[in-house]
């Protein structure tokens, strides 16, 4: 039976060095999650409410054996979130105790922290993050005083951001410094109390793989078994896997390769708020997989796209002996239909697009178009840029696109079974030629609504809870004020949609809407109108004439402006006026194609 092993054992040992691969994902513990929640638990120790803390199980690889002048060094295969954090820890622990002059202590610290044997790796710290993390990880470490970070031996001289590694040392460092001022007396005793807890109390289970298992393949079953390890950490593995063993060899080609893809990804979301841009960055790395294996394989599943890439990356290297152009070859493949998935996914610039053809992926982009649409798409702004398809050819192909995914929404058909249509129409439309896409774009089961159906879904159907409600908003106020209008990106896509009569139907409103078919009418298009955040807040439930006092002078929104200046009143029949008035721009602004289908 497999014993539980307590942390003390892994930084104990003189002579063993705990090193990520350059290909496992980077260091993700946050404040908000994972870190309260394993403080918590350490505090349940502390009280004594609970014997130990145990955090599962490490995989593990020896990767070099120790030498009379380096260390034995092991491969962490599954593990770094854990082993990062206790690293964190102690030297969060070991800057405390050298800003409190507790010399003893930091002393005993940096033996749990760094090699204290073997020539060639004296001073170099006992765990080692992925190569992305290094720079921050090291910046850390130089936060130790001049005598003490004197013998330090780190890898990264060069200096770096503010991230998840930080927040982890400040987060550590402030839970110490809270039980210092709580204890009182010496920092020393209170410092070594808490560490010495947890290198005795908490525990993991260590599995050792042998020299015959193959830490990639172990990472690859690790994901399929649930473990949230994504297609790009795969992607990476694959990459960087037959030079694991050659950091200085795989840092270069990190930094010279792969990085520079990777950054492309970063710099499309730098200007977002939200989550750090390195996450966004990330998760859009990530999503970017899938699609790109469509334009390779479009047969393919999301569970079988790496094995296929990888299968790819294989026959194209085939021969090929330079680690260097290995990495090249595949990071250019990668990078063919990045800037179409990019302008889709972000907004961001196309270089080379004609601009009419800019300015229909950038409705694409503004749609959020599910990723199983992507690949037509990307398979169009790539051949437009690349001169391989005349640009209006592309710009009817995308506004048939557009057109198929609007009318559907509008009629209340569910975004379902596209995934079989999208993933082969670039092959079945001869390089998107418009008339092929319009035969091809539907099937027995997913159908381009026609005229009438779209009529019907707009004076019918809720269009309130569909996906592309906003979208189709933003364009009907763009038509009205013309697209060279100056209202910017923030106020088009930021508007809130409202409810013109509320669907809280009080006062004046209960009489007006008393029957089920006049309230059903609240949720579709003709009682919707754009209007900001403030100016929604401020509206709320009130009556038609006290909105309409400060709307028809207020909003920004021509659309929203002209409700208020052309009507005296507002009921089910205006409603159904104004649908009415709507299915006749829809049906002109989203055109059926109907001529193709004749030819």
């Amino acid at each position: 039976m497999t014993q539980a092993t307590k942390f003390r054992t892994l930084f104990e040992h003189p002579t063993k060095i705990y090193e990520a691969p350059i290909f496992q994902r980077r260091y993700r513990w946050t404040v908000k999650t994972e870190l309260p929640k394993f403080w918590e638990d350490f505090s349940n120790v502390e009280r004594g409410e609970a014997e130990t803390l145990f955090l599962g199980a490490i995989i593990t690889k020896p990767s070099q054996p120790s030498t009379g002048y380096t260390a034995e060094r092991e491969l962490i295969v599954d593990g770094q979130q854990r082993l990062t954090t206790l690293s964190l820890t102690i030297l969060a622990a070991t800057v405390l105790a050298e800003e409190h002059s507790q010399k003893d202590a930091v002393n005993s610290l940096i033996e749990y922290l760094t090699i204290s044997h073997r020539r060639d790796d004296i001073g170099r710290p006992k765990i080692i993050v992925t190569t992305p993390d290094l720079a921050e990880y090291d910046s850390l470490f130089r936060k130790l005083n001049n005598e003490t970070k004197r013998n330090l031996r780190l890898h990264s001289s060069h200096s770096a951001k503010i991230g998840p590694l930080t927040h982890s040392f400040d987060y550590a460092k402030d839970e110490i410094k809270n039980r210092i001022e709580e204890a009182g007396g010496n920092p020393g005793d209170t410092i070594m109390r808490i560490i010495d807890q947890m290198l005795d109390k908490v525990e993991i289970v260590e599995f050792q793989l042998e020299e015959r298992h193959d830490p990639n393949e172990v990472f690859d079953r690790l994901n399929r078994q649930g473990l949230k390890l994504t297609v790009a950490d795969l992607a990476r593995n694959h990459v960087f896997g037959k030079v694991s063993n050659d950091r200085d060899l795989a840092n270069q080609l990190y930094g010279s390769q792969w990085r520079p893809f990777e950054e492309k990804f970063n710099a499309a979301v730098t200007d977002q708020v939200g989550k750090s841009a390195s996450a966004r960055g990330d998760a859009l790395l990530d999503q970017y997989f899938f699609p790109f294996a469509i334009t390779r394989f479009p047969q393919t599943t999301k569970p079988k796209s790496i094995n296929l890439l990888e299968q790819r990356w294989n026959i194209m290297n085939e021969g090929e002996t330079n680690p260097s152009v290995q990495v090249e070859n595949i990071v250019e493949d990668l990078s063919e239909f990045v800037p179409a998935f990019l302008s889709l996914t972000t907004g961001a610039s196309y270089p080379r697009l004609p601009k009419d053809v800019e300015e229909i992926a950038n409705r694409l982009y503004r749609m959020k178009l599910p990723s199983v649409v992507l690949p037509f798409p990307m398979h169009i702004l790539r051949a437009t840029a690349s001169g391989d398809i005349d640009p209006k050819n592309a710009r009817e192909a995308l506004e048939i696109v557009e057109s198929f995914l609007v009318r559907r929404a509008l009629v209340g058909i569910e975004p379902t079974g596209l995934h079989a249509i999208f993933k082969v129409l670039w092959g079945k439309t001869s390089q998107g030629i418009p008339s092929k896409v319009r035969e091809n774009i539907t099937s027995t089961t997913t159908k381009f609504p026609n005229d009438g159906e779209l009529r019907q879904g707009i004076e019918g159907e809720a269009l309130k809870q569909r996906r592309l409600c906003h979208y189709i908003l933003e364009e009907r106020e763009l038509d009205l004020r013309g697209r060279g209008d100056d209202l910017s990106p923030e106020q088009l896509q930021g508007f809130e949609v409202d409810h013109i009569a509320p669907q809280s139907l009080k006062g004046d409103w209960a009489p007006l809407f008393a029957s089920p078919d006049a309230e059903a009418l609240l949720d579709t298009w003709g009682n919707l109108v754009p209007l900001s955040k403030k100016a929604n807040t401020t509206k709320n439930a009130r009556s038609w004439e006290d909105a309409r006092k400060f709307l028809r002078l207020d909003t920004i929104y021509k659309s929203t402006r002209m409700i208020y200046e052309d009507h005296d009143h507002w009921d089910a029949d205006t409603i159904v006026a104004r649908n009415r008035e709507l299915a006749d721009w829809a049906i002109t602004r989203w055109p059926f194609y109907e001529h193709y289908l004749k030819q």
